[in-house]
């Protein structure tokens, strides 16, 4: 229980998580990094917010505006680059 524990607690996912992974993987979890991960998943869960209401709007107007396709292109092009930043960070980190 105390592995276990240590293991929650080293990659932040709960129990359940933890164990399906397990079973996923053959038992292979790879734990490292979960900081970084919380962040790329954090911005894209963004991103994906700012998509649907650009297009619950665009639907509900019957429009959408040159500005709000601008706004979520800009939106992909930093989730690439924090993306690009962050599997920089996991290669030389992983050598």
């Amino acid at each position: 229980m105390d592995i276990l524990k240590a293991a929650l607690k080293r990659t932040g996912m709960t129990a359940s998580a933890y164990i399906r992974e397990l079973i996923r993987t053959g038992g292979n979890i790879d734990t490292s990094y979960p900081e970084d991960r919380a962040r790329v998943i954090r911005i894209i869960a963004g991103i994906a917010n700012n998509i649907n209401q650009a297009v619950k709007l665009g639907n509900s107007q019957r429009r959408l505006y040159y500005s709000d396709i601008d706004k979520l292109q800009s939106s992909l092009d930093d989730i690439k680059k924090t993306f690009g930043e962050v599997l920089e960070v996991w290669r030389l980190q992983r050598s």
